[in-house]
């Protein structure tokens, strides 16, 4: 692979590992909670509440693995 090639693919790969970045911590903080502002129809309140929760719990662990 000449030089410029693998420079883009390095580049393509950096913009990808920021996006990633950029979406774990948007959940990290809610954002997910935020966007749902509230259970669906025939949903309680408690069970988006512990769906909610395992997603930010998920991500917490997830960013760890992610930046080691």
């Amino acid at each position: 692979m000449d030089e410029k090639r693998k420079r883009g693919h390095e580049q393509a790969w950096e913009r990808y590992i920021a996006a990633e970045r950029r979406e774990l911590e948007n959940r990290r903080n809610g954002h997910l909670r935020k966007l749902l502002d509230g259970p669906p129809p025939g949903e309680s309140s408690e069970e988006l509440e512990r769906m909610i929760q395992e997603d930010e719990a998920r991500v917490e662990e997830e960013l760890v693995e992610f930046y080691i």
